[in-house]
């Protein structure tokens, strides 16, 4: 979970504040609100961490510094500090999140309390506070500052969370089907109805007032934040199978979502109508699109799969740029907007660096000895996080 939403221009916190939470006029108080550090992870590249398998494999291949931090069991989740060039959170299978330096490998502090698989973790705008989500539904804020717990709440089963680009408000979909929002620190809260399927990704989009979300029947809907109605819903249904991942283009109109029908869906957020339907990987049909993403400097847009296959797609024209097939499968692929490059996350540990134009792959780096669960870069483009299945997440800098 991370905050990649560009702020729409003239408008501050407050006015998003008054815009989603119309119904009250007080203004928001950010508390200066830490956990029980009982042990310290976190490994520096001088520390127990570069002795592991993990760190050994890496180093033998990776050609750039980084920092390794270890958890107990898989790593499912990560995201930077938007501004201050040394945090990061990460999250894990060993029901723990923790907010950890990535120039020292030092954790700042535990994320303590949860029950469940941490699967979803992010600071939000002015990255202030940090918000822990587990899987059966226990979502925390902490003050970045000193870990001081500020709020949580319980819901049901989550499947994904997201703060506003420009508030201080909490987004996230559960397993029920509903869309929570909460207003933080005062947990001032609006629920968005079920439609009877699991709601299973979703975004704030460019606007700050609606967002998109997607469902296990292959729904797509956008949401007013305003009111809790449904803007639209896209034409069609249009997907057979699962939505994985949805994604949107800084135009405000766009919209991309990901299934497990092996395709992706170009959709009007205004109109929601399906543009364009992109069949990704090869023609049997089993390839679940896992990944998708706009490029936002080119009118581009790339798409990933389980089985291996990363594709550019030309949006003003709507067909295929570009096919490579990596004969492992990926995970999830970010771009560098500007230089048109494409990285992705394999499940053979190692990331890999694409020209999102000539599809030539520039680099790649061993980072992990299992699956990539995650992947976040930094800002300001110079560092890149990785989580794993090995138990370990790492940040690289270039």
């Amino acid at each position: 979970m991370h905050n990649d939403t560009p702020s729409p221009p003239n408008m501050n916190s407050d006015d998003y504040d008054d815009i989603i939470f119309i119904s009250d006029d007080e203004d928001i108080e950010i508390l200066d609100v830490d956990s029980d550090d009982d042990q310290q992870p976190g490994q520096s590249n001088d520390g127990d961490a570069s002795t592991s398998p993990a760190a050994a494999s890496a180093a033998a291949v990776v050609t750039v510094p980084g920092v390794i931090l270890k958890h107990s069991q898989a790593v499912f989740c990560g995201a930077f500090h938007p501004n201050n060039g040394r945090n990061c959170v990460t999250g894990g299978e060993d029901d723990k999140g923790y907010v950890w330096n990535y120039v020292t490998g030092d954790v700042q502090f535990e994320c303590s309390g949860h029950n469940d698989s941490v699967i979803a973790t992010g600071f939000n705008h002015d990255g202030t506070l940090v918000a822990t989500g587990d899987m059966s539904g226990m979502v925390k804020v902490w003050k970045t500052e000193n870990g001081e717990k500020v709020w949580d709440f319980e819901l049901s089963e989550l499947r994904w969370l997201q703060w506003h680009p420009c508030a201080n408000v909490l987004l996230a979909g559960t397993g029920e089907g509903e869309m929570w929002m909460w207003r933080i620190p005062s947990g001032e809260c609006k629920t968005f109805p079920s439609h009877g399927t699991s709601n299973e990704c979703g975004k704030i989009l460019v606007d700050g007032n609606r967002a998109v979300a997607g469902y296990e029947n292959g729904k797509v809907s956008i949401w007013n934040l305003r009111d809790a109605s449904v803007v639209n819903a896209a034409t069609e249904s249009p997907h057979q199978e699962r939505i994985t991942v949805v994604d949107y283009y800084k135009d405000n109109i766009l919209v991309m979502s990901g299934s497990t029908d092996a395709t992706a869906k170009l959709i009007n957020s205004n109109t929601g109508r399906v543009l364009a339907t992109f069949k990704c990987g090869d023609d049997n049909n089993d390839e679940a699109v896992e990944s998708v993403a706009f490029n936002q400097v080119n009118p581009l847009a790339a798409t990933a799969t389980l089985r291996g296959s990363l594709e550019i797609w030309d949006i003003p024209t709507q067909v295929q740029r570009m096919k490579r097939h990596q004969n492992v499968g990926i995970s999830k692929l970010l771009w560098d907007d500007a230089l048109s490059l494409v990285y992705t996350a394999g499940l053979d540990g190692v990331v890999r660096l694409y020209d999102g134009r000539s599809g030539e792959m520039e680099r790649s780096w061993q980072c992990h000895e299992a699956e990539v669960l995650d992947m976040e870069i930094s800002n300001d483009k110079e560092h890149l996080l990785t989580c794993s299945e090995d138990s370990t997440c790492r940040v690289l800098r270039f």
